[in-house]
Order: structure tokens, then C-alpha cells, then sequence
């Protein structure tokens, strides 16, 4: 007989992990600051998959990590959000740190972005335009 616990609430973000390699184990909470920064005022805690010896690496983006929010050109925010809109936060916050902070192949950070939308509910079409951007652009910024 299978038993299952009713009392545990599902959570899309936590609980996607099949597809993208990745599992959030906190998602950390965030803090607008000046100049249209925002700060991670909660860590947040990841479970990465997906590499070629196969053991998950764990990560951690530390309280007071800042970061830009989704980089969305201005002329395109009334169609796409703004950059501070909620459901990027996470995703965007993670992809920085993936760029910048963590030995990643670019490639994986840009499809764990993308899979971070989604569970994020952030629309396919929305997310996939924002995974061919940072594909096309996001070399720029990664040194």
C-alpha cells in the first residue's frame, strides 16, 4: 500500500529537479536597494546535477549577495516585466552568481536560469525569450 503525506504543500520552485539539474533547497528572500540593486537578505541554498562524475554539488548565495535583477533592456520591459519583478528574482539572482562566483560551464547557467523561470511560473514563451537572451548576450558579461 502507498502512503503519501497530505500534510506536506507542494512546492513547484523545491520540487523540480528531473529536468534541470537543479533543486532548490531554500529559495532566500530579497531586498530592493539604490540604484536599482537588489540584495539577498535570506541564502539561498541550491542542489546542482548534472555533472560528468555524477555527485551533486551543493551551493549557497551568502545573505547580502547583490545583484541586478533580470538584465531586461528598457524598451522591452513593458512586454517582458520589469527587472524587479518577483518571479525573476530567483532565477536571476542564481544566474548572476553562477557567472560570476561559481565553476560552472555558461551553458548549464543559462538552462538553469531558464528552468528557474519555469519553476518560477513564468510563462514558456517569456522564459525561453529570456534563455535565447542571455544565450546570445550573456558571454558579454561572463569574463
Amino acid at each position: 500500500m502507498k502512503t503519501t503525506n497530505r500534510n506536506r504543500a507542494s512546492n513547484p520552485i523545491r520540487d523540480f529537479i528531473k529536468v534541470s539539474g537543479v533543486k532548490v533547497l531554500t529559495a532566500g528572500a530579497f531586498e530592493k536597494i539604490e540604484n536599482g540593486y537588489l540584495i539577498v537578505t535570506l541564502p539561498v541554498q541550491l542542489e546542482l546535477h548534472g555533472f560528468k562524475n555524477q555527485v551533486p554539488r551543493y551551493m549557497q548565495i551568502p545573505k547580502h549577495y547583490v545583484f541586478d535583477g533580470a538584465s531586461i533592456p528598457k524598451i522591452l520591459q513593458h512586454f517582458l516585466g520589469k527587472k524587479d519583478s518577483p518571479e525573476f528574482l530567483l532565477a536571476a539572482c542564481v544566474h548572476d552568481f553562477l557567472y560570476w562566483n561559481f565553476d560552472m560551464d555558461r551553458r548549464m547557467a543559462d538552462e538553469t536560469f531558464y528552468h528557474l523561470l519555469r519553476a518560477s511560473g513564468v510563462s514558456n514563451w517569456k522564459a525561453a525569450t529570456f534563455y535565447l537572451g542571455v544565450r546570445s548576450f550573456g558571454a558579454f558579461f561572463k569574463s
